[in-house]
């Protein structure tokens, strides 16, 4: 008798267990999901006031490990920035996109997009795209619209957890009148990104701003090749 109740006990606490077990994982889901309408609703409200030319596409994403640390203060012994610039582009559903960087490619003879310098551009060869890269809605903690004393620009807050290995570098630092100049000594740093994968997207070069839609800049996405490949 006694080995009978045991075994039932052992079957309803694995029947309890499984059950809240995924309970949780439908809960979580629910969470993540309720997350990013919220974010999706903001980046919205950003590109609808981008497209009015109420506003410019600029944000900055705002490492959140380190926003009581050193916010707004991107100099510090370790070379780690607080907040990075770049360009809101869109939401979709793996992530916010955001644009790091605009490249020439040029097209080789197999059809591949190759990474160039503008003195290998000619006229008929002359292309552009942007780099974007996508920050996980699960890395996105909240968004401010209005910006704040420092940045009146849009504040993504999210964490930086794409990390570079460790490097010695001569860091690019500000003197006294605002120039740029690099350490004379190799300091140990690392980036942090809030970039988990990225993207290229080939630009349309008969965009014409006051015949086109905003989002008729982006023609469709491509792979890009280093020109040494």
């Amino acid at each position: 008798m006694e080995v009978a109740l045991s075994i039932f006990s052992i079957i309803i606490s694995t029947f309890i267990a499984y059950h809240i077990f995924f309970l949780s994982k439908r809960l979580s889901m629910r969470d993540k999901l309720a997350h990013q309408k919220i974010i999706n609703e903001y980046i919205s409200r950003l590109k609808s006031e981008i497209y009015s030319k109420k506003r410019c596409s600029r944000v900055y994403l705002v490492d959140a490990d380190v926003y009581e640390k050193y916010y707004p203060n991107n100099d510090n012994k370790f070379g780690r920035y607080s907040h990075i610039k770049g360009e809101i582009k869109d939401a979709f559903f793996n992530g916010i996109e955001i644009i790091t960087e605009t490249i020439n490619v040029v097209q080789d003879t197999e059809g591949k997009y190759i990474r160039c310098s503008n003195e290998k551009l000619t006229e008929n060869n002359k292309m552009k795209a942007i780099k974007v890269g996508i920050i996980p809605y699960d890395w996105v903690i909240d968004i401010n619209l209005k910006g704040d004393d420092t940045n009146s620009s849009a504040l993504i807050y999210c964490y930086f957890r794409k990390k570079s290995n460790w490097k010695f570098e001569r860091r690019v630092k500000l003197n006294k009148e605002g120039n740029m100049y690099r350490t004379k000594l190799c300091l140990l740093s690392r980036e942090w990104l809030p970039f988990k994968t990225y993207e290229y997207y080939l630009l349309n070069p008969n965009f014409q701003e006051n015949i086109n839609y905003p989002w008729e800049i982006y023609l469709y996405p491509i792979k890009v090749y280093d020109k040494n490949r």
